[in-house]
């Protein structure tokens, strides 16, 4: 008997998993485009970009990819460098407490840094904390500005004693030419 009840429940399985695997249905944190009202202003961000760096020397292709997640509670932003093996995440969401778009940063090679979102007309502004891999620390402020030719030019800059110092900057189009 035992064998026989085993049976039915392998038959259902066989029978019951397709047609369970091809039903559409929506399952929590799946990829959407859609977010918050206090994310919106991201939203320019949203999808997958090509960069070039604008240094002297090389010039590695840099990927870069905004994505919302969570149901729109936020962004996830990827970037990888394959030529020097560099990858980083950050995630961006709206800090209810303190009512200010904020951040959180990660890089393969150690470092963290957190901060917060400034919008000024079309220049945002990440500024914040950053962990060096030795624990050390320092100020960060990192820019975006969309171009009328639909690019998306970033500036890094580092806090040395009193001054802001320009770090690289970084010149994106988006994937597929616009």
């Amino acid at each position: 008997m035992r064998k026989l009840q085993y049976d039915r429940h392998v038959l259902f399985l066989w029978l019951a998993l397709p047609a369970l695997l091809s039903l559409s249905f929506s399952v929590p944190g799946a990829k959407t485009d859609e977010l918050i009202p206090e994310l919106e202003v991201l939203r320019p961000f949203v999808g997958d970009w090509i960069g070039e760096f604008q240094d002297a020397g090389e010039r590695p292709t840099v990927h870069r990819s905004w994505t919302p997640i969570l149901d729109g509670q936020a962004i996830r932003e990827t970037r990888s460098v394959p030529e020097v093996g560099f990858e980083a995440e950050s995630i961006y969401y709206y800090d209810r407490a303190a009512g200010v778009v904020a951040y959180l940063g990660l890089t393969d090679n150690g470092y963290m840094s957190r901060g917060r979102i400034a919008f000024d007309g079309g220049l945002f502004t990440q500024s914040g904390e950053q962990t060096r891999p030795d624990g050390s620390t320092g100020s960060i402020r990192v820019t975006f500005e969309f171009t009328d030719e639909g690019t998306l030019v970033n500036q890094l800059f580092n806090l040395e004693g009193d001054e802001w110092r320009t770090g690289h900057s970084v010149i994106y189009t988006p994937k597929g030419g616009g």
